[in-house]
């Protein structure tokens, strides 16, 4: 568990990352969209896990594949983010989404995919839930990396 915090800013993220192999993420379903590599073939990527809060209370539960091949580049992020609740505003946990970076290297768009009412459904590239979430995960794995610097 590490505690983080920037000289000058007022966030402080709460960051816990582990590399684990098959322990399922709280929260996340096993399964993910049928378009992605299957689980033999992910069994052989690398699986990072992480659970990062901010101070504002929102809170990301992570898991992001490395494709050997690729070293360096997270292939496929499954992320859900969830929102404090106050006294008068219950919790909200977001639906599940997965962005999987199907052709690295190539100027193609990422594909997004959120899981509603149990079934993985594409996001049409540049809808505005589409553009919502590579705001969302691009800010994730900033979170993500700031985190793990902090490990070594």
């Amino acid at each position: 568990m590490l505690q983080w915090a920037p000289t000058g800013s007022k966030m402080a993220v709460t960051l816990a990352v582990a590399f684990l192999l098959a322990a399922p993420v709280a929260g996340l379903h096993r399964l993910l969209p049928s378009a992605l590599p299957g689980p033999k073939v992910l069994a052989g990527w690398e699986r990072v896990v992480g659970d990062v809060t901010q101070d504002n209370g929102v809170s990301f539960a992570y898991e992001m594949y490395v494709e050997p091949a690729r070293s360096g580049i997270y292939a496929i992020t499954h992320y859900q983010v969830r929102h404090p609740g106050t006294a008068t505003v219950p919790v909200v946990v977001e639906t599940e989404k997965v962005v999987w970076n199907e052709y690295p290297g190539e100027r193609l768009p990422l594909r997004l995919f959120e899981r509603v009412d149990g079934e993985w459904r594409a996001v049409e590239v540049g809808a505005p839930a589409y553009n919502r979430e590579m705001t969302v995960v691009m800010a994730l794995y900033s979170l993500h990396r700031q985190a793990s610097h902090l490990e070594r």
